[in-house]
């Protein structure tokens, strides 16, 4: 598949998205969780929700070795630790009824190696700070979508050489997988 051919698809993907998966307002926020690989369809996302009326769109990047090297590195008694400026930002976002949008992309080796235990704590303690924010389930249209990452791609398909690889995104055969809204 060529780049440009690529490209097409990708806007295309973003389209449904927005359209059909979100199915955005006219002058709605729209606040989107992405890691940071995903930034070229996430550009295709922002642009189709501008042009279906988007207020504004908010991208909070996710960079997955940074979550890594903390696991790693920090002391683990601060890993149960989780700024309050998160939570808080979810709950602007919920009590304002803006869409939302979860990309799910992630690298299925990024914390091999990490003691579980260490890995249970921090989503615990996450899920526990969070949980004051379930009240707002349902509230406003969502969608949760999923994007074939560089990292995921070379997993699942580890015969295909780099020149198969899309050097901006992912690999070239492996655009949309899956739309849960």
């Amino acid at each position: 598949m060529e780049n440009q051919e690529f490209e097409k698809m990708l806007e295309k993907y973003a389209d449904v998205v927005v359209k059909v998966g979100l199915n955005l307002r006219k002058g709605q926020k729209l606040s989107i969780r992405a890691i940071i690989e995903d930034a070229p369809f996430i550009r295709k996302v922002t642009e189709s929700a501008y042009k279906a009326g988007a207020k504004y769109v908010d991208v909070l990047w996710v960079d997955e070795r940074l979550t890594r090297i903390r696991f790693e590195h920090a002391d683990p008694e601060s890993l149960t630790e989780t700024p309050n400026w998160i939570f808080s930002r979810f709950e602007e976002h919920y009590q304002n009824g803006e869409a939302e949008l979860a990309v799910a992309s992630s690298d299925p080796d990024l914390l091999f190696g990490i003691a579980p235990e260490l890995i249970a704590r921090e989503r615990k303690a996450r899920a526990q700070k969070f949980e004051p924010l379930r009240k707002y389930a349902n509230v406003s249209n969502w969608c949760v979508v999923a994007t074939a990452s560089p990292a995921w791609s070379r997993k699942v398909f580890p015969g295909i050489s780099q020149m198969k690889h899309n050097p901006n995104y992912g690999m070239l055969s492996s655009t949309p997988a899956a739309l849960t809204c």
